[in-house]
């Protein structure tokens, strides 16, 4: 003979011959001609597709599955199993072909369930549906190592997309950096952030100017104002905190508990603010000596008013009296 045709996949069927006749019959009945005799009893592979199944008698013999279902196809020798990238699951009741999980990689050619499924080694990892140990590659936040072909976790202020064999990784762009309070791994260029005191223009990072703050680790196109009339000790301020030094005629009129001053208003009369200084920001004027408004801003502006005068002697100002023939003074 030269093949038969099981009627269903995963029955058992046997073979014999007598001489130029040949017959077979389920369940491995041995024919109904004593002379005959058995030559081989086979099984379909459970996965083979419905009258799909072939016996050859040839030097070697050997059942062979033509056609596969539930997503297998059919090996070199001659099961069924599934393909690259997929391995067989049967989660959903009946053993199919599924896409191989990431991390993994799936050479295909099983059909129990379960099987062929082979993890990435030394820290790498796939893409889903990965047929072979070459698809492993370094994850994301990592660069490929040639010499261990293995996965090196970035370092401080660099970052890697991954999954593409990268022999390095990519640097910050612009001068940003990895937040120390962030140990990684960096993914993306996202991780890139700014210094404290810092804002981008241009995607490049620029000092905040006197007068402004900014926290950092964060990527923002301008930094924070202090309030009016309020500013810093001078530009990269990186806290609230630093805006605690008063414009020029101004004094302070709220101040936070970390310094910062939340409010100000024009210096007092008779006195004055010199500016760049901490609260109150305003300085009397000796002496007793008066404005002639509120806003200035040197004690030159502290002047002795009309009918007072400075004793040479030291002392506050004194109003000058009247005396036999009349005094006074213009101030």
């Amino acid at each position: 003979i030269n093949s038969i045709h099981g009627g269903r996949s995963g029955s058992t069927i046997s073979t014999v011959t007598t001489g130029s006749s040949s017959s077979s019959s389920s369940g491995g009945g041995s024919g109904s001609n004593p002379s005959s005799r058995v030559l081989q009893a086979f099984v379909c592979s459970p996965q083979c597709a419905a009258d799909s199944c072939t016996f050859r008698a040839s030097s070697n013999g050997g059942v062979t599955c033509w056609a596969c279902k539930n997503g297998f196809v059919t090996t070199r020798l001659g099961g069924c199993g599934c393909p690259p990238g997929k391995y067989p699951d049967d989660s959903s009741g009946n053993v199919t072909c599924v896409s191989c999980l990431a991390g993994s990689w799936c050479p295909g050619g099983t059909e129990a369930a379960g099987s062929g499924i082979n993890s990435c080694s030394n820290g790498l990892t796939s893409k889903r549906g990965a047929a072979a140990a070459g698809s492993c590659v370094n994850p994301p936040g990592y660069h490929y190592n040639l010499t261990t072909a293995s996965a090196v976790l970035c370092g401080p202020n660099t970052y890697s997309i991954g999954l593409g064999w990268q022999r390095s990784c990519t640097r910050c762009p612009g001068g940003l950096m990895t937040a120390d309070s962030n140990p990684g791994p960096y993914t993306s260029a996202a991780a890139c952030v700014l210094k404290p005191g810092y804002y981008l223009r241009s995607w490049q990072p620029v000092a905040c100017s006197k007068g402004s703050w900014n926290a950092g680790l964060n990527r923002v196109a301008a930094c924070t104002r202090c309030a009016a009339n309020v500013t810093t000790a001078g530009a990269g301020s990186s806290s609230a905190g630093d805006c605690k030094h008063l414009a020029k005629g101004y004094e302070a009129v709220s101040v936070a508990a970390s310094g910062e001053i939340t409010a100000a208003r024009i210096c007092r009369a008779n006195a004055y603010c010199p500016g760049d200084v901490e609260q109150p920001g305003w300085v009397g004027c000796s002496r007793g000596m008066w404005t002639r408004s509120s806003g200035r801003t040197s004690p030159n502006e502290c002047l002795v008013p009309p009918g007072y005068y400075l004793p040479a002697g030291g002392g506050n100002i004194t109003q000058c009296t009247t005396g036999a023939n009349g005094s006074y003074k213009g101030g």
